[in-house]
């Protein structure tokens, strides 16, 4: 079976493995048969504004999340380890950054390969504003074009221009570094740009972790944040008691009101909705 190796995801290809017992493979194919259906008609990828989520509000610098992650890499793996992230909410999360390139979700298209002295994020480095591109270089973040992304650029950052060179002896050679990648989001084509023997497949990767588990001032943000829109939603019931007096109001009607007093409730505190409003009444409930 013919696969784009760089849509891909490792744990898909696991499964795929396992389940057809050698009766069938999967090969990577030169392009992407979508890809040239779509020639020029595909619209172009979305590319917005890429801002930074302040310290008082993440409650940790950009700085310290990279010295905690590279000491979680050597502690657990006991030798030299990079990582490489494309998870985009791992990504947010990482570099303090927050972006609107996919519909309610707060992230960027970008990558992340880190390695002991370095950091690079792939991004659209033409719409990070200035605080956010000052916050990355304060905290010892490369940026790079995320056009110039490629699973063979990424595994030159994550080796470090290292060589496999015999030995006369394993004790006289360090053991050789090893590469982090998530399976159920690393491509194939990222992790076949490494050889096999420096590759290590996680089911979380640090930063997942470290992520899922909220500081007093992330947990502080969540509450003022539902507290804000609980405001919301009762201006809204209010509203709709009303307008229901003199007037129908379709479910687009209420929805589109929903999302214009959090916008103007929250003003700049405002980034969008986490999904769009679910909404019926009548015959569509």
């Amino acid at each position: 079976c013919g696969i784009d190796a760089s849509v891909c995801a490792h744990a898909f290809v696991e499964e795929f493995r396992d389940a057809c017992r050698g009766e069938a493979e999967l090969v990577a194919t030169d392009g992407n048969l979508v890809d040239l259906v779509w020639s020029k008609q595909r619209p172009a990828r979305p590319a917005r504004t890429i801002t930074s989520h302040p310290e008082s509000l993440a409650g940790e610098s950009i700085a310290s999340k990279l010295v905690r992650t590279r000491a979680a890499l050597a502690s657990t793996h006991g030798r030299q380890t990079s990582l490489c992230l494309n998870a985009l909410d791992q990504i947010a999360w990482l570099c303090n950054l927050r972006g609107s390139d996919i519909e309610c979700n707060p992230v960027f298209f970008s990558y992340v390969a880190l390695t002991e002295t370095e950091a690079v994020l792939f991004c659209n480095d033409e719409l990070l504003t200035d605080d956010a591109r000052n916050a990355l270089d304060e905290a010892g973040v490369a940026v790079r074009p995320y056009a110039d992304f490629t699973p063979d650029r990424c595994a030159a950052i994550l080796l470090g221009g290292e060589e496999e060179k015999p030995t006369a002896t394993a004790e006289e050679s360090p053991p050789l570094s090893v590469c982090i990648f998530e399976r159920a989001s690393a491509t194939l084509a990222m992790t076949a740009a490494v050889p096999d023997a420096r590759v290590a497949l996680v089911d979380a990767s640090p930063v997942e972790r470290f992520k899922a588990a909220k500081n007093a001032v992330e947990i502080g943000g969540l509450r003022t944040a539902s507290l804000r829109d609980a405001a919301v939603l009762a201006s809204f019931f209010a509203w709709l008691e009303r307008r229901l007096d003199d007037a129908d109001v379709t479910e687009a009607d209420a929805a589109d009101e929903i999302s214009r007093r959090r916008a103007a409730f929250a003003e700049a505190w405002y980034r969008g909705d986490s999904f769009p409003t679910i909404l019926s009444s009548g015959a569509n409930a």
